[in-house]
């Protein structure tokens, strides 16, 4: 199971690094990634209930870990797990700073060898207060906030930097009409911390000293339901693959981004098919694509997302022009 899912991300979506978020993950996936290829941020897990064995979690998880070749970050922590103590903290916190400092210097005796780097997936409000807690670190991991790549490089210019979590985009696959406990599947969908696929990737394409981005989630999984939590929906609608193994439109969008130009497959259903005005969604294709569809339109588009409504149900031609 665990090679389908390296091969899945890999060579369908064109991802070419994993983030084992939020704790260590079986070690029947770091081989898989090994055998395949796939890069690994391997994320150390910092128990709240039990915060004094933080370090031992760590020096496990390093011993462990360590002489797979993919491996090629070290994250001391996500978030709020980052906090030492049971109750809540910031970035800001001269302990979460001290702790942050301590658990690199652990890993850089455990593996000296200086081939891998340590960071940790970072959501501060406030860059400038956590500076002695990033300052400890190779690389500066950012969670979401988009608006903050900037800031981090004035503050940092020599350290590296990378998106650690991204977009937060939900979607249920193959649906086009919001009903019930699906989502639909255009990238428009997105909780208040989060954002579109395309506004995310955009905002790091756009900065070259962003060394790229990890999108929340490669596959849908159980636990965080969202955006629905009431019963009996149970899984989370963040991956660009759902629990089948299937991928979404998202997926798609990434592969056009990632790999080469792409053609989605794409289906209305029935209410969308009864419906006078239709919401399409285009990705990179190259320029010679014509895909005919029912309706009346006109004009160009520049976003991902358009809007036309039949008329007559006469044919005629949507051109889709390549990235």
């Amino acid at each position: 199971m665990q090679d389908y899912r390296v091969h899945v991300l890999k060579d369908q979506l064109g991802a070419n690094a994993w983030r084992t978020a939020h704790h260590p993950v079986t070690g029947a996936l770091l081989d898989a990634c090994d055998r395949q290829g796939l890069l690994v941020w391997n994320e150390n897990h910092r128990n709240k209930v039990q915060p004094k064995s933080y370090l031992e979690d760590l020096q496990k998880l390093i011993r462990r870990d360590r002489n797979h070749p993919s491996v090629f970050v070290w994250s001391i922590c996500n978030e709020r797990l980052c906090c030492p103590g049971k109750g809540p903290c910031s970035f800001g916190d001269v302990d979460v700073a001290l702790t942050a400092k301590q658990l690199v210097t652990e890993i850089k005796r455990l593996d000296p060898h200086g081939q891998r780097v340590t960071s940790a997936a970072c959501n501060a409000d406030d860059l400038e207060s956590s500076r002695d807690f990033l300052d400890s670190l190779d690389l500066i991991g950012i969670n979401y906030h988009l608006s903050s790549y900037d800031h981090a490089r004035a503050l940092f210019p020599d350290k590296p930097i990378i998106v650690s979590e991204a977009s937060s985009d939900y979607s249920t696959r193959g649906e086009y009409m919001t009903r019930g406990l699906y989502v639909r599947s255009y990238d428009t969908e997105y909780p208040s911390w989060g954002s579109t696929a395309e506004q995310s990737w955009c905002n790091v394409s756009s900065r070259p000293f962003v060394a790229g981005q990890f999108f929340w989630t490669g596959f849908d999984y159980k636990g965080e339901p969202t955006p629905y939590a009431e019963w009996p929906s149970l899984n989370s609608h963040f991956g660009n693959v759902d629990l089948t193994g299937f991928p979404k439109d998202n997926a798609f969008y990434h592969a056009s981004v990632f790999r080469k130009p792409t053609l989605p497959p794409s289906t209305f259903g029935e209410q969308a098919a009864s419906s006078s005005t239709t919401t399409g969604i285009s990705f990179p294709l190259p320029a010679s694509c014509r895909p005919t569809m029912v309706g009346g339109f006109a004009g160009r588009r520049t976003r991902a997302i358009s809007r036309w409504t039949s008329t007559n149900s006469r044919m005629f031609d949507i051109w889709v022009y390549s990235n």
